[in-house]
């Protein structure tokens, strides 16, 4: 049976950074964070400082199809869901990203957009 998986009720991938370090964005498949193969990442800057605040996770091809496969495998369930269902679904996160856009910390807040950054998932 496939879950289609709230954003807000999982736990933060973001929490586990060590204090005075940054954290990495993690790659997510199946409505959960997965650190991939790849050791590479890329910086995220601040667009109103220039600071580095977080680090994104590159994906490896391996990543890259690990991903497309749950997206697969989720497609069934997703499809044969009622409207009604995807519709409140698809609602929620719209009203998740208007809320942290209108709550946003300040810009150098490296946490200003991870509400919004974690899509609702089906696994």
């Amino acid at each position: 049976m496939t879950t289609i998986t709230d954003p807000e009720a999982l736990p933060s991938a973001y929490s586990r950074a060590i204090p005075g370090e940054l954290s990495t964005v993690p790659h997510w498949r199946a409505g959960s964070p997965f650190a991939g193969e790849s050791t590479r990442s890329s910086d995220v800057f601040d667009p109103a400082t220039g600071r580095v605040t977080k680090h994104l996770a590159l994906a490896s091809p391996a990543d890259a199809d690990a991903v497309i496969a749950a997206a697969h495998a989720a497609w069934p369930a997703w499809r044969d869901m009622s409207l009604a269902r995807r519709t409140q679904i698809l609602f929620r996160f719209r009203e998740n990203c208007s809320t942290s856009a209108s709550t946003r910390r300040p810009r150098s807040s490296p946490a200003s957009t991870e509400r919004c950054s974690s899509t609702p998932s089906a696994r």
